[in-house]
């Protein structure tokens, strides 16, 4: 759990706080519903809906960066089930979209989406580790919402819901009964699965089930569509559906680009990385000497420490093997050096060391390459006849050097290579 989260979920000051906005929310819902139960209705199932399409339009649009495939096939239901309840919304008793329909319609609609919903709750955990087609989904789901559409509308076969003046029919209650279960099935099967998900997300499907389940059991009480029990199922279905879109938004969204923008940062990285490389002997190059160059300086001026410059060509190089033994002698270098220290290649065999405070210990540096360019001289079949190293050091210390004399000292190394290589 990262940290936005771990504070969203554990900080008591924010659980407080959002406890006390749901609260007063509920409040206020409840005084809309007290003086007009159809506009309290007509906000609670907008709410609902409204959040049933960004699920989906988030998902859907991040389809090709969510890894969890659960995710993306619950977003793509979203858009089915969000469908359904806009049609619901639309038949409520008083809405006056479908006149004379009275309140069986809505019911149907209802039990119709809350099906949908539940069945691809239970159905989700198979996609954890199987991979979804999305648009294959669109099709299965356009299919069965056509189904349902013909059923209630057209061929009216659908069973009836609620009866005026009785309430619910037995099919409608047992069919709450039955959704209730069919979510208690998809809680067992999320928990299942639990670590593919992040505990923060988990915790919110969770929560987001639980409450469904309450919803449908409070529409088992209710006569009329306007009682008490009506009111409280909404509200159930207005804070689950917002849970599910706080997880699905963050893993449809905010998740995909978080990864796109670590990748961004990566290949950054590297990008800088391969620019201050030589791409043969994978040393530092000379644009690595000349950025970084003046850290060095300032870092050795702070500290009062000397900064050693090595200057090191490789004798008898023939250009036949140059580049396979370019390569190995990088190698060696690179390995015969402590981690501070810089090894860049200077231009053809030659190479420059930057040994920041070495002071004095530079010889042993020196000693260690000599020795290690000696065993490999006994060990390598590229060439057969050993090769020497010439060295030139010179020093920068900030106690006598100014910062502007560090192409003094570098050519003052270059020289003494030189020398030495003559010798």
């Amino acid at each position: 759990m990262d940290r936005e989260d771990t504070y969203l979920v554990l900080n008591t000051d924010g659980v407080v706080k959002y406890t006390l906005i749901a609260v007063l929310v509920i409040a206020i819902l409840f005084l809309i519903a007290f003086n007009n139960y159809l506009m309290f209705y007509s906000i609670v199932e907008m709410f609902s809906i409204v959040f049933a399409f960004c699920i989906f339009i988030l998902t859907w649009n991040a389809r090709n960066l969510i890894k969890n495939q659960y995710i993306l096939f619950m977003g793509v239901a979203f858009f089915f089930i969000g469908s359904l309840d806009l049609l619901h919304m639309l038949s409520y008793k008083g809405m006056s979209v479908f006149p004379n329909t009275g309140s069986n319609l809505s019911t149907q609609l209802w039990i119709a989406s809350r099906y949908v919903e539940a069945i691809t709750f239970a159905l989700a955990p198979v996609f954890i580790k199987k991979r979804l087609k999305p648009f294959f989904q669109l099709l299965i789901y356009s299919l069965a919402f056509l189904l349902i559409m013909l059923s209630i509308f057209s061929w009216q076969i659908f069973p009836d819901c609620f009866i005026n003046n009785s309430g619910l029919t037995s099919f409608s209650l047992i069919s709450e009964y039955a959704i209730s279960l069919i979510f208690v099935l998809a809680i067992f099967l999320l928990y299942r699965h639990r670590k593919k998900f992040t505990s923060y997300i988990y915790r919110l499907l969770i929560a987001a089930l639980i409450l469904m389940i309450i919803a449908e059991l409070s529409f088992t009480f209710y006569i009329d569509i306007y009682d008490i029990s009506n009111f409280a199922g909404y509200i159930f279905r207005m804070i689950s559906i917002f849970l599910i879109f706080l997880a699905l938004a963050k893993t449809g969204f905010k998740d995909p680009y978080r990864a796109i923008f670590k990748k961004l940062r990566e290949s950054r990285r590297e990008l800088k990385k391969m620019a201050h490389r030589d791409t043969l002997t994978v040393t530092y190059n000379r644009h690595y000497l000349y950025e970084y160059i003046d850290r060095e300086l300032e870092r050795s001026t702070r500290y009062h420490r000397r900064l050693a410059l090595a200057m090191i060509d490789i004798d008898r190089l023939s250009p036949l093997t140059g580049d396979r033994v370019l390569k190995e002698i990088g190698d060696i270098l690179l390995k015969s050096v402590r981690k501070p220290d810089s090894v860049i290649r200077y231009g053809g065999d030659e190479f420059l060391i930057l040994l920041p405070e070495t002071g004095s210990k530079v010889e042993k540096v020196v000693k260690r390459l000599k020795e290690k360019l000696a065993a490999w001289n006994q060990e390598t079949n590229l060439i057969d006849f050993p090769l020497k190293l010439s060295f030139g050091i010179s020093y920068y210390d900030p106690e006598v050097h100014d910062k502007s004399q560090i192409h003094e000292l570098l050519s003052q190394a270059y020289s003494a290579m030189y020398e030495n290589k003559d010798n």
